[in-house]
């Protein structure tokens, strides 16, 4: 308060007067910090009534919110009692009260076939070590030349999405490499590939769990991974195989060409990951391991080879999935597709052989497309992430066409497994289960959701700060077309849940990072936590 408003006041109401009131605003500025927006307006407004005339409304006032603020002031500065003021905190706080951990945990986990190293750094400024400038938005199945490099990474920049090609010319995928590791001094190496990215997660955060990972393992990788992570001497390679990882930031400029979203581009050029060896090394690993979880991923590298070879070694992947006990669960986890026929394949020959699956929206959309199911016109998406009410039309349709029937014994749907899908998009994560088996479903999303938030960020290991995580969703949207069911944002409540017929949804909103400290390896550590904290049983 203002001199000059001191000594109105006083003229009007007295010194005795003038003194409580400011007390009591002084009691407001000390816990406004701690108070939402109603309680501090409530708060300074109450004060401003006792400048009403009549002296015991004026007393009364003032006395109920001496009481209010004294009340407020006791609780918040409890050492045991600390609640949420900010959606946030309430959010992440609500899917940490939902992380329960299952009855039947998994304990041995045999986690397959893909590990390289990669290299992270900025694509504009690789662009400009190469001295490349921007030209053309083109899409190319493989590269070759430095101006495909150039033209695949305008298209991946300029739609905002995750994209990866196989650089084919070994010498110009050899030069990209020297270029990012001897011109950029922020070029950061860190552990590569879904299966060890799933692998170290879990190691890393699940003391109980024994993680065995087959996949090629040189020695950086080696000194990257967890040391609780069990190795093949089988696999171990003398060189490293390595993946570039042009990373770009949401409104970053290049030449015409502004981003739309934090994404990246990834050349590789491997030739241990998906081959023959590491698919029959893994798979020739499980009698001797009897793991109770077995992941599978790495398979999306498969389609930068020659048709004849990746049809052979889905079948060959197929085979081994009819030969493995059903009591013990299958996982596959999808990266980034591209190549349509290759798709359809892995659709035909894999998803339906494994009881569980992970993929972003864009692996989503591309397999509706190629399978003939719901908005299979709407790839590739035209914006960023899908409506959530599109996610659960696909969902549906794919545990009903891939997942087991009990009318259809006797045709080749016997075999079918497939009956657990966890979509993780942009804004929110969804789990469709059908049938028995699989349980803890909210537990599992939560932790899913958390972990995302987490990665992203960085808050793992620095303990974050609130203000970088937000929520872009609206309060109320649709989620379920075909029953009109919408959404109610609750951050005290944010898991929702429904049945249609015989699958059931579950599905939460996620908190993005405004500026993400990496936009690698997020979708692996949802999935190893969202893993951990499913269960699964089958008697038979």
């Amino acid at each position: 308060m203002t001199r000059d408003k001191q000594q109105q006041f006083e003229r009007i109401h007295g010194r005795g007067d003038l003194a409580l009131f400011s007390l009591l605003m002084t009691l407001c500025n000390i816990v406004s910090h701690r108070l939402t927006i109603l309680s501090v307006w409530w708060c300074e407004i109450s004060c401003s009534f006792s400048m009403v005339e009549s002296s015991s409304n004026r007393l009364l006032i003032a006395g109920l919110t001496a009481a209010f603020v004294s009340y407020l002031y006791s609780v918040y500065t409890k050492p045991d009692h600390k609640v949420p003021f900010f959606m946030e905190e309430a959010l992440i706080k609500s899917w940490q009260k939902m992380m329960q951990v299952p009855s039947i945990q998994f304990k041995n986990i045999l986690i397959g076939i893909n590990s390289d190293v990669d290299l992270i750094v900025s694509g504009t400024q690789m662009m400009s070590r190469l001295n490349v400038q921007p030209s053309s938005a083109v899409d190319h199945h493989e590269i070759q030349t430095l101006q495909q490099v150039e033209e695949m990474f305008a298209l991946s920049f300029s739609r905002g999405v995750p994209t990866e090609r196989f650089v084919a010319n070994s010498a110009l995928f050899n030069e990209l490499i020297s270029v990012a590791e001897t011109k950029l001094s922020s070029a950061e190496a860190a552990i590569g590939g879904n299966a060890a990215l799933i692998a170290h997660n879990i190691a890393s955060d699940f003391e109980h769990a024994e993680v065995v990972l087959v996949g090629p393992i040189g020695p950086k990788l080696k000194a990257l991974l967890h040391p609780r992570i069990s190795t093949q001497n089988s696999t171990v390679i003398a060189r490293d195989e390595y993946h570039l990882i042009m990373e770009f930031r949401y409104g970053e400029t290049w030449g015409d060409y502004v981003a739309p979203s934090y994404s990246r581009f990834i050349t590789s050029h491997d030739h241990f990951s998906s081959s023959a060896i590491i698919i029959d090394m893994f798979f020739n690993t499980i009698p001797n391991f009897r793991p109770d979880l077995i992941v599978l991923t790495g398979l999306h590298l498969l389609e930068f080879q020659a048709k004849e070879l990746w049809t052979e070694k889905l079948t060959v992947i197929k085979r081994n999935l009819n030969q493995a006990r059903r009591r013990i669960p299958f996982h596959l986890e999808l990266g980034h597709m591209s190549n349509k026929e290759f798709v359809k394949m892995l659709l035909h020959k894999v998803i339906p052989y494994v009881d569980s699956l992970a993929l972003s929206e864009q692996e989503l959309m591309i397999i509706s497309h190629v399978g003939g199911g719901p908005y299979a016109d709407q790839y590739p998406l035209k914006s960023i992430t899908i409506h959530a009410h599109k996610a659960t039309e696909i969902l549906d349709w794919l545990l009903h066409e891939y997942g087991p029937r009990k009318s259809e014994e006797n045709s080749k749907r016997r075999y079918f497994r497939l009956g657990r899908v966890y979509v993780h998009s942009l804004t929110f994560h969804m789990i469709a289960t059908r049938g028995t088996e699989w349980s803890n479903g909210a537990a599992s999303l939560a932790a899913g959701a958390v972990a995302a938030a987490e990665i992203a960020c960085g808050q793992k290991k620095s303990g974050g700060d609130l203000d970088s995580l937000e929520l872009r969703v609206s309060e109320v949207h649709l989620v379920d077309k075909s029953t009109d069911r919408k959404y109610r944002f609750n951050a005290h409540n944010p898991i929702a849940s429904w049945m249609r017929e015989e699958v059931l949804f579950i599905y939460t909103p996620i908190l993005l990072c405004k500026h993400p400290a990496k936009t690698v390896g997020v979708a692996q550590a949802v999935d190893a936590n969202a893993l951990m904290y499913s269960q699964f049983f089958k008697l038979y």
